[in-house]
């Protein structure tokens, strides 16, 4: 059946799709009713009102749920980038008529959640409190989806070197903010003296923390390794939780690879050092990931601009104390 933009604009209402959105997120009539403040009978009407014009089933009911079937996932694919430019139009009327409004969805990485996001969440609070911010971490590949998907407005992460090639260079454009480090890291009172190059020789004898396999970190720890000669460690634990790390990290004996900006504040608190290995490791640019052609709102906009300030400010402590702190920061690079 071919739908014209009339037909479908005269046959199928925004709250029906909003409808069967929220059932889709719910995976549940039930649910979505109950969400909505609607009857189940109310839920289900809409839900045939919209298989009748698309002459198709949108959804399975079964014993444990509903199951969508793929021309629903279809439906629920453009709905979802449909309610976004909505909410965006709403965010847009709401700054014009009450000042600065709106919600932001941000994807994240370890290395801008932990380096510059509290900063710019700290001064956005103090310029624009009425704008809401939701913050998601995972792994690029996902966050990336998501934003295409229209999920998240906005992702913060390590800018691959060669975007321009990247098979999502076409629907996402990318923007530096800064410059970032990586670097061995252990307790703050681990047995390792050799200093330099010569550190390497003795490194793979300890356990290591890695990220997973399939991680983009972890290829550059493989290639870190290989081009020092270092001999693959014999114990390593892959895990990408923070917190984990640095709890492993605390038995003095494991080592880990680590972005700068993230192991910053456990320097400082004194619960890692840094191990001089007589280089520079250079992670790449963290930056931003946008949706091509989705515009940006205000609220956005704001938004950046407290994270390029976040930036700034974070390249300043870090060189305040590598000039004041010689014993912590003696054999560490320049700040962000």
């Amino acid at each position: 059946m071919n739908h014209s933009v009339v037909s479908l604009s005269r046959k199928v209402k925004l709250y029906q799709l909003v409808v069967f959105d929220q059932i889709v997120t719910s995976g549940s009539l039930i649910k979505a009713a109950a969400a909505l403040s609607l009857t189940q009978p109310s839920v289900t009407k809409i839900v045939q009102d919209l298989e009748y014009h698309f002459n198709t089933p949108l959804l399975v009911r079964g014993p444990r749920g509903i199951t969508v079937t793929e021309v629903g996932e279809l439906v629920s694919r453009h709905l979802r980038s449909i309610l976004v430019d909505l909410r965006k139009l709403n965010d847009d009327v709401d700054a014009y008529h009450r000042g600065t409004s709106g919600y932001i969805q941000v994807g994240t990485l370890n290395s801008a959640s932990v380096a510059i996001i509290p900063g710019a969440l700290d001064l956005l609070r103090e310029r624009a409190p009425g704008v809401i911010v939701s913050v998601r971490q995972g792994q690029m590949g996902h966050l990336l989806s998501a934003l295409k998907a229209g999920e998240l407005d906005i992702v913060i992460g390590r800018i691959p070197d060669d975007w321009e090639w990247h098979a999502d260079a076409g629907e996402l454009s990318a923007e530096p903010l800064y410059r970032e480090e990586f670097c061995v890291v252990a307790g703050g009172n681990h047995p390792l003296r050799e200093t330099g190059p010569n550190a390497w020789k003795k490194m793979h004898e300890f356990p290591w923390v890695l990220p997973s396999r399939d991680s983009s970190f972890r290829q550059a720890a493989e290639s870190l390794f290989t081009r020092v000669g270092m001999s693959r460690p014999s114990i390593v634990v892959e895990s990408t939780s923070l917190l984990t790390n640095i709890s492993l990290l605390q038995n003095n004996r494991t080592l880990a690879l680590m972005v700068k900006g993230v192991a910053d504040p456990f320097i400082r608190g004194g619960m890692l050092k840094i191990m001089d290995i007589g280089e520079v490791l250079d992670y790449g640019d963290i930056g931003c990931f946008f949706a091509t052609g989705r515009a940006q709102g205000p609220a956005i906009q704001i938004f950046l601009d407290c994270l390029n300030t976040s930036v700034r400010r974070a390249g300043a402590r870090n060189s305040i104390a590598f000039e004041t702190d010689v014993p912590l920061q003696a054999h560490e690079p320049a700040g962000d």
